[in-house]
């Protein structure tokens, strides 16, 4: 599933403030690893200027660690699907493996519909301005990336093989908030991007045939609830 029971909402602005990697491309902030960022987003940011919109299929795999120190083995699931981006913060994922599933928002509204149970969970009391801030700050302009972010080459323990990542931390963000990585090969191409919680759950997105500035019509990122399926209001916890 693209939830857990207990934390949909903040597993849902996880996934979307990750999703938005593809606009950081902004001029570089100041870290300990100068250089490598530097070089990195002055690269991202040549590639992708005039960036409007997003789409690449993605295999994502999410590792949750033992619980205690008794039990040495983690759960992992993996799912694969495509990933669909537009200004300013519009965003679906659709699953297709293991199950059909899809995840959507205008920017205002969230749903979550499964087509197996015919139901299709509705949120439309999220702080975007709050929950939903990596966002925003992503998509509300790239001036005020070096501001809202705190950006670091990516150490061993999160490195992938001839790639470059760099971790964006929100230097407004509660002690709760997770850490998003994004990834690049040698010629500043997205590769994909991990979201790691403060329990130790890394989330592991993988992309593929991505393709820049496609045509998406705004309606794509509204649901259109089909007849028969159960509409579940939810509200904020």
């Amino acid at each position: 599933m693209l939830y857990n029971e207990h934390g949909r909402q903040s597993k849902l602005a996880k996934i979307a403030a990750a999703a938005v990697f593809i606009l950081a491309l902004a001029a570089p902030p100041l870290s300990a690893d100068k250089a490598a960022v530097e070089k990195a987003l002055a690269g991202l940011s040549e590639r992708y200027v005039g960036l409007e919109s997003f789409s690449a299929g993605y295999s994502r795999t999410t590792t949750t660690p033992a619980l205690d120190n008794v039990f040495r083995t983690q759960a992992n699931q993996t799912a694969t699907g495509v990933i669909q981006w537009k200004q300013v913060s519009k965003l679906r994922l659709d699953q297709s493996e293991p199950s059909l599933e899809a995840l959507m928002t205008d920017g205002q509204t969230v749903w979550w519909y499964l087509p197996t149970e015919k139901q299709v969970r509705v949120y439309r009391n999220i702080d975007l301005a709050g929950e939903l801030a990596p966002l925003l700050s992503f998509m509300s302009g790239l001036k005020t990336l070096k501001e809202k972010f705190l950006i670091k080459e990516a150490g061993k323990e999160d490195a992938r093989k001839d790639q470059t990542g760099l971790v964006l931390e929100d230097k407004d963000a509660s002690d709760e908030a997770g850490q998003l990585i994004i990834y690049c090969d040698d010629k500043f191409a997205l590769t994909g991007f991990r979201l790691s919680s403060l329990t130790g759950e890394k989330t592991d997105f993988f992309l593929t045939d991505p393709k820049v500035n496609p045509d998406i019509e705004d309606a794509f990122f509204v649901f259109d609830i089909p007849r028969g399926t159960t509409v579940i209001e939810e509200t904020e916890g």
